[in-house]
């Protein structure tokens, strides 16, 4: 069932599913922020889904493959890296920026502030 969803999906909006790898995982991902009221430095919405991806295969491979996990035929691997990069991305930037903000903001300052 949840296969032919996907594959009705797909056709509806003209994507590939590799496509609508990216696109759900990215809803996911905002989804997360929203049900977990963080922002994107938060590792919650990486995880989450990392979750649901991971029950996508686990769903794929049953469907598919009868249960056998085949990994060196890539399709496992290349839909886990398409749906998780863009929000492993969005995180890694937001956690370094707000980490760089932090030590900015702790370091005094080389120039005393001016009197008005």
């Amino acid at each position: 069932m949840f296969e032919t969803l996907k594959t009705f999906i797909s056709e509806f909006v003209g994507i590939s599913k590799d496509a609508l790898q990216v696109h759900l995982g990215l809803a996911v991902y905002v989804l997360a922020m929203a049900a977990f009221r963080v922002g994107p430095a938060s590792i919650k919405p990486v995880v989450a889904v990392l979750v649901v991806e991971l029950l996508n295969e686990v769903s794929d491979t049953f469907h598919y493959r009868h249960g056998a996990w085949q990994v060196w035929n890539n399709d496992p691997t290349k839909d886990i890296v398409n749906t998780i990069l863009w929000p492993v991305v969005i995180f890694a930037f937001f956690w370094l920026r707000s980490r760089w903000l932090a030590r900015r903001l702790a370091e005094p300052s080389a120039t005393p502030p001016t009197g008005s």
